[in-house]
């Protein structure tokens, strides 16, 4: 079976929004709440489909998802362990995008 990063698409994280994942770095865990998710302007990234693991992926939209984590503590960019009872645990690159005194805010992009 394939990862859910493999065949998510804007619309398995839209049901999302507002709800808390769990990042898992090292021993550290923190919780970052799913804030937008956002279909890429330039259209079709990946425009045929692949095989994976014997099942045919269609093709997809890039696209991102932002989240909104604590304002006292965080990180620039990395790869991190992301839990949610509807994807499962998924291996993400986030970049810190921006802050505001309630939150940091942090991105993963999908193509």
């Amino acid at each position: 079976m394939h990862d859910f990063t493999a065949t998510c698409t804007v619309e398995s994280f839209t049901p999302l929004i507002g709800e808390v994942f769990e990042l898992r770095a090292g021993d550290d865990v923190m919780e970052l709440r799913l804030d937008s998710v956002k279909p890429s302007s330039v259209g079709m990234i990946r425009d045929i489909p692949v095989v994976l693991d014997g099942e045919e992926v269609p093709p997809r939209t890039s696209f991102s998802v932002a989240f909104r984590g604590p304002a006292d503590r965080g990180f620039e960019q990395g790869v991190f362990e992301l839990t949610h009872p509807a994807t499962g645990t998924m291996t993400l690159m986030l970049t810190c995008f921006g802050a505001d005194p309630d939150a940091r805010l942090y991105e993963a992009v999908f193509a």
